[in-house]
């Protein structure tokens, strides 16, 4: 299911069980200390309630931020590896190539193999054909469009990680 059809089944499903937990919730929250460990949950997903529910009204939305954390998790890895990068100027520069390849991934594009042809291609375009009224068009070079024709670039690490997790915890779940 995706869109309006999941949206709906989040609204059948989801949205009396999260109103159960959150009457729940302010119940009880009168008989936890409120510095302790728990009491601390109980303010914390009660601050962010709206936001934990915000995922029931739309169908597009995802209930974990997990997208989201693997994205800037090389980020968060090299951070060290960046704290000596040279200047302000040069670690600008590294979060832009950071960021054109993380958008590459998230396209499903092989990164070098777009980078690479992209690279090329640009000064091609660019030369004298162009005036600063019109600018060339350079959609086809967007990651997602550039992979429709070229589908031998497919960034295919993702789907097989994926596959291993999904392996893995079946052994798991099997006893193995």
């Amino acid at each position: 299911m995706n869109g309006d059809e999941l949206r709906d089944a989040r609204k059948a499903l989801a949205v009396p069980i999260l109103n159960a937990f959150e009457i729940w919730l302010k119940a009880e929250q009168n008989n936890v200390l409120p510095k302790s460990l728990i009491g601390h949950a109980f303010t914390y997903t009660l601050n962010q309630w709206k936001a934990l529910c915000r995922y029931a009204e739309n169908g597009a939305l995802t209930l974990d931020n997990n997208l989201a954390e693997r994205m800037v998790k090389p980020v968060a890895i090299g951070h060290g590896n960046w704290l000596f990068v040279g200047s302000e100027s040069e670690g600008h520069s590294a979060a832009i190539l950071l960021s054109i390849v993380g958008s590459a991934k998230h396209c499903k594009v092989e990164p070098w193999a777009w980078l690479n042809a992209v690279l090329k291609e640009l000064p091609i375009r660019l030369t004298g054909t162009s005036s600063p009224d019109k600018p060339p068009d350079l959609s086809d070079l967007l990651p997602n469009e550039w992979l429709k024709s070229h589908p031998e670039c497919r960034w295919e690490i993702d789907d097989i990680r994926k596959i291993e997790r999904q392996r893995s915890k079946q052994q798991k779940a099997d006893g193995r």
